[in-house]
């Protein structure tokens, strides 16, 4: 792969430095990373409208009454995901707990990233806890909406 030459080396006559010099290799095809293998990134898919189970499963769930507003809610919350959610990633770093200042006294801080702290109030905007116990709108299948919301989010969210 690459052409390695031996070249002749002009030395101040100084055994040890002529050796040392001699041994290192010159390299002239030296490949660059333009060159190698370049993986293509892999194609944004809907996380709930391309899912083969979710959609599905959403059907046979669901009562025909609250069918279309729940598929509604799952296909914007899909959209937002492949949108701004997903660019919030570049800005999430995880979270470090400071427990003292410089002084040595006892802080305990949580430090959060910027990303991470706009992910929270996505999860607040979205009611990814509270729509679990959403009994007046989705009955006993308040818990099951609230899984399929977090199992989309779940390759998005960094852990919030």
């Amino acid at each position: 792969m690459h052409n390695i030459k031996e070249s002749k080396v002009r030395t101040d006559g100084n055994p040890a430095s002529a050796l040392a010099i001699a041994s290192q290799p010159q390299i002239d095809n030296v490949m660059k990373i333009e060159q190698g293998f370049q993986q293509q990134q892999p194609p944004s898919l809907h996380p709930f409208l391309d899912d083969p189970v979710l959609p599905v499963l959403v059907k046979r769930l669901f009562p025909p009454s609250s069918h279309a507003r729940v598929v509604e809610e799952l296909t914007r919350f899909g959209n937002d995901i492949n949108g701004y959610i997903s660019d919030l990633g570049k800005f999430v770093g995880p979270p470090t707990l400071i427990q003292y200042d410089h002084f040595g006294q006892r802080i305990d801080q949580l430090k959060t990233s910027e990303g991470w702290r706009q992910l929270k109030q996505v999860a607040a905007k979205e009611g990814m806890v509270p729509i679990a116990y959403d009994r007046a709108n989705y009955g006993s299948l308040a818990r099951v909406l609230m899984f399929i919301k977090t199992c989309l989010w779940t390759g998005d969210s960094h852990t919030v």
